[in-house]
């Protein structure tokens, strides 16, 4: 597992900064959308059709579970 830390102190990854299995840990392990912005990522990575489908799946669940 990567040491990157994905919620210190409600800090987020930059996902356009993050490898594909980073990228999927990071959406796995996300609580809630908290602002904007991070709103703004995952949905772009749910609809970036060059991004792996697994990492798109994981993105739309995590925009739609956090949500409840």
């Amino acid at each position: 597992m990567s040491d990157l830390n994905h919620n210190n102190n409600n800090e987020h990854p930059d996902f356009n900064g993050i490898s594909g299995g980073e990228k999927l840990q990071a959406l796995r392990d996300l609580i809630e959308l908290t602002d904007n912005h991070l709103t703004q990522q995952v949905l772009a990575i749910g609809m970036d059709t060059h991004e792996e489908d697994l990492i798109r799946i994981e993105a739309w669940r995590a925009s739609f579970e956090t949500r409840k």
